[in-house]
């Protein structure tokens, strides 16, 4: 996304920061992450009604939901060279960088937080545009190939009255 390159440096360092390394927590991203996954959202739904006018709402449904998971935006994070940025602008040491820059969650966070940034300095329009964008590879996988197995499985099971018990096996990673 271009438009990051343009951030202003506060709006950039906002973006960048971590919770765990600021006193307050309304210093790090998390803000600019809540208002960057509702923009994502909105950009990945206004994009799927557009190029797919005869999609019903669950086929959307399913394919937005795919697109903006915390999966797909690690990708486009990767894609874009967010761990780059994170290395090389994250106000924090370098060890703590290295292990932002390296997590999946970190980098989704990240990404939807620039998101929220590049929304507050150039509105919805510019920032939607540049989200499709980002998110093409994403959008066409989930409209042609993405089977949401456990959602298929969910709809079989409830046609005979019957639902899946989920079990938690392991966590891994930070909270």
């Amino acid at each position: 996304m271009d438009l990051v390159r343009g951030l202003p440096s506060s709006d950039l360092q906002r973006a960048l920061t971590h919770s765990s390394w600021v006193e307050e927590r309304t210093q790090s991203y998390e803000r600019l992450e809540f208002l960057g996954d509702s923009v994502l959202g909105l950009a990945i739904a206004s994009t799927l009604c557009a190029r797919y006018p005869h999609k019903d709402e669950g086929d959307l449904a399913r394919n937005k939901a795919f697109v903006v998971s915390r999966a797909s935006c690690s990708q486009v994070a990767r894609r874009l060279d967010v761990p780059g940025l994170i290395q090389a602008q994250a106000p924090a040491s370098d060890s703590q960088r290295e292990e932002a820059a390296g997590s999946t969650t970190v980098l989704g966070n990240v990404l939807e937080a620039l998101i929220g940034a590049c929304f507050q300095v150039y509105g919805y329009e510019a920032t939607s545009q540049a989200v499709a964008e980002a998110f093409d590879e994403q959008i066409a996988y989930a409209v042609t190939d993405y089977v949401d197995y456990k959602t298929a499985l969910q709809e079989v099971l409830a046609v005979r009255g019957l639902q899946p018990i989920y079990e938690l096996v392991e966590e891994d990673g930070p909270p």
